[in-house]
């Protein structure tokens, strides 16, 4: 039987999965998209696995006296290495504070703009126990939120004096806006777990790979260079628009400062050319002149990340 060639997109979407990095020793020099059955032509996602160059040749050889790197051993190393790099993409994602990933400190998600409309619509169960249950009590008993955890309006509010006052927190007294951000901040936080977004950086930014796994819908995460810019300037709503691109792939956003957190947030964090982490949902791509251009819905950006994500590298991969 001729041996059916490996889908880019598939091969691409097994070393995402596997943050491009080897099951076994999680090196990440001379990679392998190796088939569990060394059956070539069995081209479906269980099947495959990256190896470095050693361990696949490891794994087509026999030893009499060593241990061999049979196929139960490689499904057994695939599935606990494919857990880790969920649950630390799950880390990176969110606001947990300071952490150490793979012997590096690393500073985890600080919020500044939080999509509350957007949260509220989507987050599941807000009353949760625990820290969570204690902030939304405090939040519902202060006539902050609703039972279903949206944003309440005061019916008497002072005019706004300026776009810096005129945020959502500024609805509210002092030290109670804190607790509003940081309960939505695990709202964030929840949706980031429940719809495990697909992480856009260097490594992945492939149009064939972008373009087959980000279909509207899909949460992404990116962690990268933005570009800032204000489209309308109110004291209720000061619309800025977000774009990122490279190699004629693009994403755009729009975000509104009234839902920022923080004097900083407004006036430099999220202005100009300003890295920043963005959660966002696909609303629809588009192909056009030759670029491909995700429209996006935000939930939420934040600041204080390593530069890069301590699980990925720009390896190059070989298919067996």
């Amino acid at each position: 039987m001729a041996r059916k060639k490996l889908p880019e997109a598939l091969a691409q979407s097994v070393l995402y999965s596997s943050a491009y990095s080897c099951v076994i020793c999680q090196g990440q020099h001379g990679l392998h998209v190796h088939h569990i059955d060394k059956n070539n032509s069995n081209n479906v996602e269980d099947n495959l696995v990256v190896l470095c160059q050693a361990h696949h040749d490891e794994a087509h050889t026999l030893h009499e006296l060593s241990r061999n790197l049979t196929p139960a051993r490689i499904k057994g190393a695939k599935k606990d290495w494919l857990e880790t790099v969920a649950e630390r993409r799950v880390q990176i994602a969110t606001s947990t504070g300071n952490q150490k990933l793979s012997g590096c400190d690393f500073v985890s998600t600080q919020w500044g703009y939080i999509n509350h409309h957007r949260v509220a619509l989507t987050v599941r169960n807000p009353e949760d126990d625990g820290e969570n249950g204690a902030l939304f009590n405090f939040c519902l008993n202060a006539g902050m939120v609703d039972s279903s955890g949206r944003v309440l309006r005061p019916s008497k509010l002072s005019p706004a004096r300026g776009i810096l006052d005129g945020t959502i927190y500024d609805w509210f007294p002092h030290t109670y806006d804190w607790r509003l951000h940081a309960l939505y901040s695990h709202y964030v936080n929840a949706i980031v777990k429940s719809s495990d977004p697909f992480h856009v950086t260097d490594e992945t930014w492939k149009r064939t790979l972008l373009n087959d796994e980000l279909t509207p819908g899909r949460a992404v995460f990116l962690n990268r260079g933005f570009y800032f810019k204000r489209v309308r300037e109110e004291i209720d709503n000061a619309q800025v628009h977000i774009r990122t691109f490279k190699n004629k792939i693009e994403f755009e956003f729009e975000a509104n400062t009234r839902d920022m957190f923080g004097t900083t947030s407004i006036t430099s964090s999220f202005k100009g050319h300003n890295s920043a982490a963005a959660l966002v949902l696909v609303k629809s791509r588009e192909h056009m002149a030759n670029k491909l251009v995700f429209h996006c819905t935000p939930i939420a950006m934040g600041v204080g990340f390593l530069a890069k994500s301590p699980l990925v590298s720009s390896r190059t991969a070989l298919q067996d």
